[in-house]
């Protein structure tokens, strides 16, 4: 029932035309996005069975967070006051389980990194399923919120998803085969094999939704700086005001983007 297909800008579309869910609306939607983004996840909650998948990745989570808590209590004070803004821009707050909006300060931070160094406190940690955030005392919100944010939990397992397009059941959906007007490249689809970036044979969206010509020649003057863009294997590097010839299909596309204006000869 499901098909898969590069939305023709940045992202891609799964369609799943089951007639047993064709039913579900809005509100429904949005709990399906909220299961795959893990909003409002009660960690304590999903720690109770190695079998729910979110408990695996809570786990992981829990292991990588105490591996950069530790980084951050033995850093030099030269490299602690960076560490500790990447600790706190990935702290998620407001989860279901948190008893109080933690309290996001550098001392605190620093407490809660050398709580964690204590080898049984870690021990009882990895060992308990329930009161989680009791083992670091008023610092335990702060520690689920740097768990939730983790991206062993958020960005490697879990899906980035467009939560408007999804929730929304009145929403014209992209035609397979038609163009995207922000780039000019073609909505494809593809076999659900091909959408591991990493496989031997994975989709390259910027080689195969291509339509416009590789071989018609233009002139174009870059708008941005630190522009590096790719089409097939035409590659365009440069600054503002720089003058450069590049494919029709190029061309197109900087231009989509407004990343370039075209130069009438």
């Amino acid at each position: 029932f499901a098909t898969f297909s590069f939305s023709g800008h940045r992202g891609f579309h799964i369609h799943y035309r089951d007639p047993s869910i064709l039913h579900l609306d809005s509100k429904a939607r949005h709990e399906i996005v909220s299961h795959i983004s893990g909003a409002n996840l009660n960690i304590e909650m999903v720690l109770g069975s190695q079998d729910v998948a979110w408990g695996r990745r809570v786990r992981r989570g829990v292991d990588s967070v105490l591996e950069r808590l530790e980084i951050f209590h033995d850093s030099s004070d030269a490299d602690r006051r960076q560490l500790y803004k990447q600790l706190r821009s990935s702290a998620v707050l407001g989860s279901a389980n948190m008893y109080r909006s933690p309290t996001m300060s550098e001392k605190a931070m620093l407490k809660l990194a050398e709580m964690s160094t204590n080898s049984d406190r870690r021990r009882r940690l990895k060992n308990s399923t329930m009161k989680m955030g009791l083992q670091f005392g008023k610092h335990g919100d702060l520690f689920q919120a740097l768990i939730l944010g983790d991206q062993s939990v958020v960005l490697d397992q879990a899906a980035e998803n467009d939560d408007n397009v999804t929730v929304d059941i009145r929403r014209v959906i992209r035609w397979i085969g038609s163009l995207h007007g922000k780039a000019g490249l073609r909505v494809t689809e593809f076999p659900v094999d091909r959408l591991d970036p990493d496989s031997t044979n994975a989709f390259d969206a910027l080689t195969e939704a291509v339509t416009f010509s590789r071989q018609k020649r233009e002139m174009v003057q870059l708008e941005l700086d630190d522009i590096t863009a790719r089409i097939d294997d035409e590659v365009v590097e440069g600054n503002k005001g720089d003058v450069v010839e590049v494919s029709e299909a190029m061309g197109i596309f900087l231009g989509l983007k407004r990343w370039a204006s075209s130069i009438q000869s």
